[in-house]
């Protein structure tokens, strides 16, 4: 697939994408070439990842908060393509001013009510670290909910989004070293078995351990630092 001549930034591209699918488990969809068709398009529109990872992010909540599908991942990109689409507008809209934006009480509102979910969810998983007397990610989880606290409703959605981002991962560093050695063995080798497939590429040891770290919120749980 020919994306640009940067092939270095070509792949870096495809590897946000990659490991943001991977955050969710679904690790499937980089199987059909229709997928790298969507990204080939994307790229050469000059959609930012980070755009594009908005907008995946939106269309795999939506799917989480249905009954009937969060269990059931995607097959293809192409499921996200309209929120894709969507975070592709609104992102020009704030570079450019195309047309008015939303009503602003409105989008506030939104935004609060996101928060707030948010906010009940980190103080569950909270409860349950310094329950189960893990400290370091007890700590964690408090300075990530102090920080939220603060949130002014006025800061780019796309800044936050990226702080919540590098808090997630330092979640997933900080639950490994929290939990016994056995359960994090576990669940490395459920992700090398279901991720065979992809043993011959370059970022296959990244994707186990993504996807390990998915395993081992999901059996926590630890909730998607998101506000998305």
């Amino acid at each position: 697939m020919v994306m640009g001549a940067d092939s270095e930034e070509r792949e870096r591209y495809i590897q946000l994408l990659a490991t943001r699918f991977l955050r969710y488990g679904c690790h499937r969809l980089f199987l059909s070439s229709r997928d790298f068709e969507l990204i080939r398009e994307l790229w050469e529109k000059g959609v930012p990842a980070r755009v594009v990872l908005t907008g995946l992010d939106s269309a795999f909540l939506t799917r989480l908060r249905s009954a009937r599908s969060r269990n059931r991942p995607p097959r293809s990109l192409a499921f996200a393509r309209r929120q894709i689409e969507k975070a592709w507008e609104d992102y020009r809209e704030l570079q450019v001013g195309a047309r008015a934006p939303l009503d602003p009480g409105r989008r506030r509102k939104k935004k609060e009510q996101k928060l707030d979910r948010l906010l009940e969810a980190i103080a569950e998983s909270l409860r349950l670290a310094q329950d189960r007397g893990h400290a370091e990610l007890a700590a964690h989880l408090e300075t990530v909910r102090s920080r939220l606290d603060l949130h002014p409703m006025t800061e780019s959605i796309f800044d936050i989004e990226e702080w919540l981002e590098s808090a997630s991962d330092e979640s997933d560093r900080i639950l490994k070293r929290s939990l016994s050695e056995d359960v994090v063995e576990k669940a490395l080798e459920r992700a090398h078995r279901e991720l065979q497939g992809y043993a011959s590429h370059a970022g296959f040891q990244g994707y186990v351990e993504k996807m390990a770290g998915h395993f081992l919120r999901e059996q926590y749980p630890l909730p998607l630092l998101t506000l998305l």
